[in-house]
């Protein structure tokens, strides 16, 4: 059944969306399988061609740049182009990221490659999450976005081990070609979509610079919850391995025990997430990942990294979820626009919280730090009422 791009989504049948719900879900673990491919052959790569620590660090750092500059626009093409357009693009933009490292070794080459690898991410999340928000029923929204989630969980928790096996009886190089393969793979499946988004007013306006930076005053305030959850998360994501490090704890279980938390966490709690509610799914986000902090400033144990670890998975498995669910809430006609404000402020989360923490780091050390990420995340809750009188006004 193809629908006209004037069709209203209620117009679509459960199956319809079923069918298009799981094709998204396995066209975005195939995704990831192959962006987290690169994690352990792109940094050997460049270390093998003679690139001294700084230029592998330029390189790999491109993400995070790229990242953030362009979720505002993917998030705006997404909405005037459609999904499978988008979807499609990601994979292109993952295939020439990955495969185009092994004609080169030339630095603003390979600069140039990541920002495409990281283009690929940005477009393919956009546009996947903006669907998943688009084909689920109000009610059951953040559910079926925490489900959506564990296609990455998965990925991630699987992908560089197995590369890294791989690569003790391959060629170096073929791994980036099983990398393209497998997102080809992808886009190829985006292609068996057949949703199509009602006509909206974005599309018939003209494009220019300024559209992308102007978000909308409705999602000021859960853009800034989300940068302050961003700033939480970003004490795990780009501390942690320092944290283990000076206090000789063994970083394996500590990492597997964050990917296991997270994956359970959406698979036994990802149905009520719409039942419990925004306000009590935040908060007990807020207060679970600000726990897991605390654990962190004073764990010097492999059993209570191991706990901060899973705690603060599992309040990311809580207000990731909930949060883009809420932004496609306030901004039902361009789902799109709405995934892509989540992410830009998440990420401006990431990144400023870093230059935060990485300033509390130098001047009071690693106790500290978690510290001063367990108040910004906890001040969360402060903006909480906000949110849920937004989504009462719809």
């Amino acid at each position: 059944m193809t629908m006209s791009s004037t069709a209203p989504a209620s117009a679509l049948t459960s199956a319809g969306n079923q069918r298009d719900y799981r094709i998204t879900w396995l066209a975005t673990f195939l995704f990831f399988v192959a962006f987290y491919g690169l994690i352990v052959p792109l940094p050997r790569y460049l270390t093998s061609i003679g690139m001294a620590d700084w230029q592998v660090g330029l390189v790999l750092g491109a993400t995070s740049i790229a990242s953030l500059l362009t979720r505002p626009i993917s998030g705006i093409l997404t909405d005037r182009l459609g999904y499978r357009r988008m979807l499609l693009f990601g994979s292109l933009s993952l295939i020439a990221g990955a495969v185009g490292v092994v004609f080169t070794t030339h630095l603003p080459l390979l600069f140039l490659l990541r920002i495409l690898q990281a283009l690929g991410y940005v477009i393919f999340t956009t546009a996947g999450n903006a669907l998943v928000g688009q084909l689920a029923a109000p009610e059951e929204r953040s559910t079926k976005i925490a489900y959506f989630g564990l296609a990455a969980n998965f990925a991630i928790s699987m992908t560089p081990g197995l590369t890294d096996a791989l690569l003790g009886w391959m060629p170096l190089n073929m791994a980036f070609w099983l990398v393209g393969t497998v997102a080809a793979t992808a886009g190829l499946l985006s292609r068996l979509l057949r949703y199509a988004p009602p006509a909206i007013d974005a599309q018939t306006q003209p494009l220019s610079l300024s559209q992308f930076w102007r978000f909308p005053q409705r999602l000021w305030v859960s853009m800034f919850v989300s940068a302050l959850f961003g700033v939480g998360f970003g004490a795990y994501f780009q501390f942690f391995a320092i944290l283990l490090e000076r206090r000789n704890i063994v970083a394996a279980p500590v990492f597997a025990a964050y990917g296991i938390s997270i994956i359970l966490t959406r698979l036994l709690l990802g149905r009520y997430l719409d039942r419990i509610g925004l306000a009590r799914v935040l908060i007990g986000a807020a207060i679970t990942m600000a726990i897991g902090l605390l654990v962190a400033a004073v764990g010097n144990s492999l059993w209570m990294l191991i706990a901060a670890a899973a705690l603060i998975a599992a309040g990311g498995g809580f207000f990731h979820p909930m949060l883009i669910a809420h932004h496609v809430t306030l901004l039902p006609a361009r789902p799109g626009w709405a995934v892509a404000c989540f992410y830009f402020g998440f990420d401006a989360g990431l990144g400023i919280g870093a230059w935060i923490l990485g300033a509390v780091l130098d001047l009071s050390g690693l106790t500290a730090l978690y510290v001063v990420a367990t108040v910004l995340t906890l001040a969360t809750i402060a903006f909480i009422p906000t949110l849920v009188r937004q989504q009462e006004i719809g």
